[in-house]
């Protein structure tokens, strides 16, 4: 394991629903301009397992974006194919007769 430690600060915002508090950890400041309270620096402390490997989680995260992506391009293909056969299609229309 491998002990990792990140700067930051804990936020409070106000929740409009229930009146309640939330505490919320940002690494940067700046988010009272965002409505939230500034409370305290504090830093966490986390252990990453010795098994991590940063290059295959993020082709990991690449690849459901690819995959994610080409759904939505097939999918709007689709759209648009289905349109083209919609303004392509024959029209049936009677024949008039002949007086």
């Amino acid at each position: 394991m491998k002990t990792i430690e990140i700067s930051g600060h804990i936020y409070a915002k106000r929740n409009t629903f229930d009146d309640s508090i939330e505490y919320t950890f940002f690494a940067y400041e700046g988010m009272d301009a965002h409505g939230y309270l500034y409370v305290c620096p504090h830093k966490v402390v986390a252990e990453v397992p010795a098994t991590f490997n940063p290059i295959t989680a993020e082709v990991s995260t690449l690849e459901k974006q690819r995959d994610k992506l080409r759904e939505e391009f097939n999918a709007r293909v689709k759209q648009i194919n289905d349109r083209i056969a919609n303004l392509l299609c024959i029209e049936y229309t009677p024949a008039q007769e002949v007086a």
